[in-house]
């Protein structure tokens, strides 16, 4: 009976290092080791609207005293203020080191680590779909699963 031969499908460990490696080089050649210093905030500047608007908004929310409800910031669109989610300025960082705020420098931004987060994430997303699909160990492959992060709209961010 003639033996099957088996593709070799990459281990996940294997993948994730590769993303972390993969997703740190890109993240520092588009946005410089710089922006990975929580205490930097010019980048941010230079970057443009949109990043600037999120650091802004985590500033305004930082600032805010605690309220009811989680995220308001009244500082901002008065009479009625506004939301911490219109800021873009990830509710799910920003609350938890408003919290933190007090031992935190001034100024203070998350945003760079954030964006290597993401970058990594979506290279591993990439990799792991690839991997379903291809069962090779082509490294040609591992290199095709970092498309997701190299898109168009994340480099313009």
């Amino acid at each position: 009976m003639p033996t099957q031969h088996r593709k070799y499908k990459p281990q996940f460990p294997v993948l994730f290092f590769l993303s972390i490696l993969f997703g740190l080089g890109w993240f520092v050649l588009l946005y410089g080791y710089h922006s990975l210093n929580p205490s930097e905030v010019n980048w941010i500047y230079a970057f443009g609207e949109d990043l600037f608007k999120g650091h802004i908004g985590w500033e305004w929310f930082r600032q805010e005293p605690w309220g009811f409800p989680l995220g308001r910031i009244e500082a901002n669109g008065y009479p009625y203020g506004t939301y911490l989610f219109y800021m873009d300025s990830v509710p799910l960082l920003a609350i938890p080191l408003k919290v933190l705020s007090p031992w935190l420098g001034e100024p203070f931004q998350f945003q760079g680590i954030w964006g290597l987060l993401c970058v990594i994430g979506q290279m591993l997303a990439g990799m792991l779909i690839l991997r379903e699909f291809t069962h090779s160990n082509d490294p040609r492959g591992f290199i095709a699963g970092t498309f997701p992060a190299d898109d168009v709209p994340h480099v313009h961010a």
